[in-house]
């Protein structure tokens, strides 16, 4: 996997030696291309583009191809883990129905804790799209919503 940076749940991260962290700081291309913190990227002739949801910019300055992307984003997509409340053993990684009883999944206890100690937003129309800042639902466009 490429080094490069990338808009990711609204944010910008950036990917080094296969760890992906949020951008701190804004960053010079190899080709001089200028990339800040917001997304907005100033290239070498001076025109500027914002980064969208899903778009990698590989170190060298060039966008990444759309299989690169794909497999980054699946690598780091945070997943959620949701439960039956009368059967822990029936889980999923989205919502859904239990199996055996048809009760509504919900977040198992340690999802619950970590978004009590966290603040985590997710989308109202797709709750395993989650994120510890503000942004913009990958999936829908959506305003993330915080979660108490």
């Amino acid at each position: 996997m490429k080094d490069c940076c990338m808009m990711k749940d609204g944010k910008m991260m950036v990917m080094k030696n296969g760890k992906t962290m949020p951008m701190k700081k804004d960053m010079t291309m190899e080709n001089g291309t200028m990339v800040v913190t917001t997304g907005e990227c100033t290239m070498t002739d001076g025109k500027k583009m914002m980064m969208k949801e899903g778009d990698c910019m590989e170190m060298s300055g060039e966008m990444c191809s759309d299989k690169t992307k794909k497999g980054m984003m699946k690598k780091d997509k945070m997943v959620m883990t949701y439960a039956c409340p009368m059967h822990p053993e029936v889980t999923s990684d989205k919502p859904g129905k239990c199996s055996k009883c048809g009760m509504d999944l919900t977040k198992s206890k340690k999802e619950q804790m970590q978004m009590e100690v966290m603040k985590i937003y997710t989308c109202p129309m797709h709750p395993e799209v989650t994120s510890d800042k503000p942004g913009k639902c990958s999936k829908c466009g959506m305003d993330m919503a915080k979660k108490n």
